[in-house]
């Protein structure tokens, strides 16, 4: 049972969530239902993700991920499906997402896919909500050992141990504010 705005996700009446959803995910004004058949059901706004019919979400769908207005979708064969807003990530078709990836990040308006070759891929409104576009995608374009988020901020360890961060400092360990 879903309630609030209709426009916003609160009516979820043309969607089937009567049995087997394993998780519901959310961008701002959207839903998206991961159900134990691997089958994925969405409502709300159409352009933050609510209406996912260019995509095939029928079966074989293992997570989901998001940002403020997009969702991905990370199948059991490696590759990804995105839809929502163009802005916020749902437009990957500038990033090659066919195969390989293990895990997604969504963060603010970016969606960062991990491969199992120990590259990553990042995608979506990079520049206008991270205001260092260039800088950001170069933390991602070697090789990332781990990346954590913490509130509002974004930490990368790549494989040499070098550190980066992005985002609020309000949200982060002292010890961890101004590393670059």
């Amino acid at each position: 049972m879903t309630w609030g705005s209709g426009s916003n996700g609160g009516d979820s009446s043309g969607v089937d969530l009567s049995s087997n959803v394993q998780e519901i995910f959310s961008t701002n004004f959207a839903f998206a239902a991961l159900k134990t058949d691997g089958s994925v059901e969405t409502w709300g706004d159409s352009s933050n993700g609510g209406n996912s019919t260019g995509v095939d979400l029928s079966s074989g769908v293992q997570e989901i991920f998001s940002t403020s207005s997009a969702f991905a979708a990370l199948k059991t064969d490696g590759s990804v499906l995105t839809w929502g807003s163009s802005l916020g990530g749902g437009d990957s078709s500038s990033v090659s997402l066919s195969s390989d990836v293990t895990n997604i990040i969504g963060f603010y308006d970016v969606f960062i896919a991990f491969k199992s070759t120990n590259k990553s891929v990042i995608w979506g409104d990079v520049s206008s909500n991270l205001n260092e576009s260039i800088s950001f995608k170069n933390h991602f374009s070697g090789f990332v050992d781990q990346v954590y988020l913490f509130g509002e901020t974004l930490v990368v360890i790549k494989k040499d141990s070098s550190l980066y961060s992005i985002g609020s400092n309000r949200s982060i360990a002292p010890d961890l504010r101004g590393a670059n």
